[in-house]
């Protein structure tokens, strides 16, 4: 028999992550996101070699947002199972370490074309102030998950690379 304590917490937490995307498309908010332009000598170990610049219009950008949700949502049930053994061994340990509420950030897109033709969106996401962020790639080491990137393959509808960082 299942724990139903776990089953129950499982539900919420699923609900809390997914209620975001009911609704979603239509309330896409430009003000936590940014397209940079794609330049290959700053980004070449983000994309495959002779990849090049494309468009990305709103209906990429929703498909996009609704596989960072499924992503998130996969990550965070993986990390809540961490966090609650370590909450039972130290009290004091955050939640908020451990999943990500993606209502905090803000995110930088950086779009190409591979020479296979797959349109894909690099995207960057933090959690903080940054003051030139519509206009420089926001990088630091460390910082936790406050900070992290993945990839998107529009073409075959797919996530993949999620990279969170680490604390010092």
């Amino acid at each position: 028999m299942p724990n139903t304590n776990f089953m129950k917490q499982l539900f919420y937490l699923l609900l809390f992550f997914l209620w975001p995307l009911n609704g979603y498309a239509q309330h896409l908010d430009t003000s936590r996101y940014v397209i940079l332009p794609f330049n290959i000598f700053d980004y070449r170990e983000n994309f495959p070699k002779n990849s090049i610049k494309v468009e990305l219009n709103e209906n990429d950008i929703i498909k996009a947002e609704k596989l960072v949700y499924k992503c998130i949502n996969e990550y965070n049930i993986k990390q809540e199972v961490v966090f609650n053994k370590l909450h039972l061994k130290n009290p004091q340990v955050k939640r908020e370490y451990f999943v990500i509420d993606l209502r905090k950030y803000k995110q930088q897109f950086i779009v190409v074309m591979t020479p296979k033709g797959e349109k894909v969106v690099w995207i960057n996401f933090f959690c903080c102030q940054w003051s030139n962020w519509k206009k420089q790639l926001v990088s630091v080491k460390d910082g936790g998950n406050c900070f992290f990137n993945l990839k998107i393959n529009l073409t075959k509808n797919k996530y993949y690379d999620l990279m969170v960082n680490g604390d010092a």
